[in-house]
């Protein structure tokens, strides 16, 4: 009994990173990553919130520590991180990334925050671990109840990546909750046909799948995995003249780079469609968000995406938290834990759960040949 009351006293006290205006972070992410911007565009919104503290007088400095795709790289990189004296970290960018991190740090005076991992698992039972965007079982309920409701589908492709904490999740709780609907509907016949199929990491060939899911005609394809599984997927689809709409969520990147690779170059492009979910309304006219597209644009030289916007929020989630204390730049879980905002990039609600995740806006967008379109708002 004992024991555990010096764990909980342990885990509930501050956690002291900065003095008075000089606050140090860590920052764990695959930036060697050729192939993947994610990193490089969260990190570009890190820079940017660090250099509006600067002009308060607050000084945030960083540290990176780069890992490749492996788990040992991430521990390696979290365990270099922690031996040079970091308490504050921001990291894992995929959910098994993050996860690894946070069980890392288990019983640590040290906080980890993730801007995109969505599992949540990741948090869930961890005092001292938060994320920044919404989770996975959010995004699958969201998701199924768009392709049920909204499309009335009746013929749903899954492609479930089991290779990942993140995909296999997505997967799962989205075929869960589509089963939920249809227990509801009072007529069978009514009720929308589910096809599955699993595929593994970095899979290159989809004939296969795309030859089930013609023959059992399927109108809406939902792809809850990464942007390279889509690619794939699509080409072959478009060889075997198949055009499902397709379903996803942020794993996909920038709706600009699929607008690129999917609508504008390809030769099928008048017959692509596709609905995804986002952390930010990029288009949104408050004062707020069009101040921070122009500064990005200046500093850069190129436009925000999510990702920047919500590394953004990120550092400014902890500086806000921080700044509530009003006993100098001190950071605790409790004060994070309750923090509240209506002033982020990335939604205009932002409050914690019990898990560490954050109560926010989600926002669906479509992509056609046509461009980017929002869509609609969820809360």
């Amino acid at each position: 009994m004992k024991s555990l009351l010096t764990l909980i006293i342990y885990l509930s006290s501050s956690f002291v990173f900065a003095n008075d205006k000089n606050i140090d972070i860590a920052l764990i992410f695959n930036y060697d990553d050729k192939f993947n911007s994610t990193a490089s565009f969260l990190d570009k919104g890190f820079q940017l919130a660090s250099d509006e503290a600067k002009k308060s007088g607050i000084e945030v400095k960083f540290q990176r520590y780069s890992y490749k795709e492996s788990t040992e790289s991430v521990l390696s990189a979290a365990k270099k991180a922690i031996s040079d004296g970091y308490d504050l970290i921001i990291g894992g960018e995929n959910s098994d990334e993050a996860l690894a991190i946070a069980k890392l740090i288990e019983n640590k005076n040290i906080a980890l925050i993730t801007p995109t991992a969505t599992n949540p698992s990741v948090t869930v039972g961890r005092s001292n671990v938060f994320r920044t965007c919404f989770s996975d079982d959010i995004v699958a309920e969201k998701m199924a109840e768009l392709v049920f409701k909204r499309f009335r589908s009746k013929r749903i492709g899954v492609i479930h990546n089991v290779s990942y904490p993140y995909t296999d999740y997505l997967a799962k709780k989205f075929i869960n909750r589509i089963n939920e609907l249809n227990d509801e509907m009072v007529s069978s016949e009514k009720k929308t046909k589910i096809y599955v199929q699993k595929i593994i990491r970095n899979q290159k060939d989809f004939s296969k799948e795309v030859a089930y899911f013609k023959s059992k005609n399927v109108e809406h394809q939902v792809m809850l995995t990464f942007q390279s599984d889509l690619l794939r997927f699509y080409s072959m689809a478009v060889k075997e003249s198949f055009f499902p709409i397709y379903f996803g969520s942020d794993g996909w990147g920038s709706n600009e780079s699929i607008f690129k690779r999917m609508a504008k170059e390809n030769i099928q492009r008048s017959k692509f469609q596709a609905y995804r979910i986002l952390y930010w309304r990029e288009e949104s006219k408050k004062s707020k968000n069009i101040e921070f597209k122009k500064l990005f644009k200046s500093k850069f030289k190129e436009e925000a995406n999510a990702w920047s916007a919500i590394g953004y929020d990120t550092v400014n989630i902890i500086l806000d938290s921080m700044k509530e204390k009003n006993n100098g730049l001190k950071f605790d879980v409790d004060t994070l834990r309750n923090f509240t905002s209506k002033e982020l990039i990335t939604t205009d609600n932002f409050s914690f759960n019990q898990n560490n995740t954050p109560k926010k806006d989600i926002f669906i967008y479509k992509i056609d040949s046509s461009g980017v379109h929002y869509y609609a708002t969820e809360n």
